[in-house]
């Protein structure tokens, strides 16, 4: 079954961490099957038509080489959702370079909004950034 949640721009930073529909609807979706603990398959695009991208795969083990990288630390982290150049060190770099699929999306835009409604991580006080769990 699939999951429809907002991208990574809808969700409130640390101290404002509830969603409101209102929210949603200043940002895109994306549906996913899966979870964090079994992998996850996500469909991006225009879900309401048949023009849906190829669809990412993030398997469980991808997962946890990620929470290895960056659950070090208690800071948060810069969570990088630039298609195209996110910082160096930030999670969306981290992604772009080890999962296959990610080159050319914000896959960090969909998997930042996973790992919150999942319970893994929240938005840090500085909604560029994200804290671990």
């Amino acid at each position: 079954m699939r999951t429809k949640l907002p991208t990574w721009g809808a969700w409130k930073n640390k101290s404002k961490q509830s969603i409101n529909i209102e929210d949603w609807k200043k940002s895109s979706e994306f549906e996913y099957e899966g979870s964090v603990k079994e992998g996850t398959t996500l469909f991006y695009g225009n879900l309401k038509k048949s023009s849906i991208n190829r669809p990412i795969f993030i398997s469980k083990e991808e997962y946890e080489k990620l929470f290895q990288e960056f659950r070090k630390g208690k800071e948060p982290i810069i969570f990088g959702t630039s298609q195209s150049t996110p910082p160096e060190g930030s999670v969306g770099y981290w992604l772009q370079r080890n999962i296959a699929d990610a080159n050319g999306t914000q896959t960090a835009s969909y998997v930042g909004s996973i790992l919150i409604h999942e319970g893994y991580a929240i938005k840090g006080e500085d909604p560029a950034t994200i804290e671990f769990l």
